[in-house]
């Protein structure tokens, strides 16, 4: 390991790869599907693919990429806005929206998982199963230092 004068701070490390895979993962999607999307609009996008069965709210997003209450409002609104979710009122808890996919959106489902699998594959790329779960466990070790748990 490198003296501490020449090591980054890991904080700022991770933050690095975060923002990269970011900015990769818009590129990438508005390039291969021409579909307009944020990259949290676009996590969220995925998370309702793998939800489609389950009936889930905005805060269901907030808890599971831990974003603010603002930005999961302003990812689903973009959503909305987009035409690819609706929010409609939650017949038993009138506080909240049930998030549900459009037409527009279960049309675009195909095309978006064919990219994730390709930006996946460039993102491990060179990384092995055991790599990858040596990092994910380190990961979760970090979140969990720093007050969150699970990846």
């Amino acid at each position: 390991m490198k003296n501490n004068e020449e090591t980054k701070p890991l904080g700022l490390e991770i933050r690095m790869v975060a923002n990269s895979i970011k900015k990769y993962l818009d590129k990438y999607l508005s390039e291969s599907t021409g579909i307009d999307l944020t990259g949290v609009e676009g996590m969220t996008i995925f998370f309702i693919f793998r939800n489609r069965d389950k009936k889930f709210t905005s805060k269901d997003v907030m808890t599971s990429f831990r974003i603010s209450k603002a930005t999961a409002s302003q990812t689903l609104n973009g959503l909305v806005d987009k035409g690819y979710i609706t929010m409609k009122n939650d017949l038993e808890d009138r506080r909240s929206k049930v998030i549900e996919l459009t037409e527009v959106g279960k049309e675009m489902q195909k095309k978006f998982d064919d990219s994730l699998k390709i930006v996946r594959k460039k993102i491990t790329k060179g990384i092995n199963e055991e790599e990858e779960a040596a990092f994910r466990a380190t990961l979760n070790k970090i979140l969990s230092n720093v007050g969150e748990e699970n990846i």
